[in-house]
């Protein structure tokens, strides 16, 4: 009897990981909890610029860890379909909420948890490779933090072996920034008014 379960116990962990790596082979990552994609910089002007190589089945899920070290929080961040040697036309972001993007931030003494309700936009009717925009104002990811970002791309029309997925933040404005913005504006209205 012992021995029935041992091998029934080995078959399940078997085909667990069978499957698993099944269905994994077509998925990719870039950086790692231990050694993120530092990002400093800010802007579409520099993107950050990542290779996919992907197989059958020719859709799945891309991860992206990215540790914030500009000097700005991020209120949202945006990816984008660009090509790699070949044609990108059909290769989409999915926009079926079981596949919805995701966001994990790091809490100190909670750990790492999903961001809830992503506000999230998908375009993949560009001529030049879909996008997406994800945001998340409510929390911010703030200077020094990881993030994990995980989003789910769709290649089986054409099947492109190699594709590039672009990404980059967008900073939120500090509280003394907008201040000195709302007082520059009262400051060009008075002397309007005074003219």
């Amino acid at each position: 009897m012992r021995a029935l379960k041992g091998v029934f116990a080995f078959l399940f962990c078997f085909l667990l990981f069978t499957l698993t790596s099944v269905a994994l082979a077509h998925d990719g990552e870039w950086g790692t909890e231990a050694d993120p994609c530092a990002i400093d910089w800010i802007g579409e002007s520099l993107e950050l610029d990542l290779l996919h190589e992907d197989a059958d089945p020719w859709k799945g899920w891309a991860g992206l860890w990215a540790w914030n070290i500009c000097g700005d929080d991020w209120g949202d961040f945006h990816f984008k379909i660009r090509s790699y040697g070949y044609n990108i036309d059909n290769v989409d972001f999915v926009e079926d909420p079981a596949y919805a993007p995701q966001l994990w931030l790091y809490s100190f003494g909670s750990g790492w948890e999903m961001y809830e309700d992503l506000d999230y936009d998908i375009d993949n009717t560009i001529a030049d490779g879909a996008e997406m925009d994800l945001y998340f104002y409510d929390n911010p990811i703030e200077h020094g933090e990881i993030a994990f970002f995980k989003i789910y791309t769709d290649n089986t029309t054409d099947k492109c072996s190699f594709f590039r997925v672009c990404a980059y933040p967008t900073a939120v404005p500090e509280p003394a920034t907008i201040a000195l913005l709302g007082l520059g504006a009262v400051c060009l209205l008075r002397k309007r008014k005074s003219a």
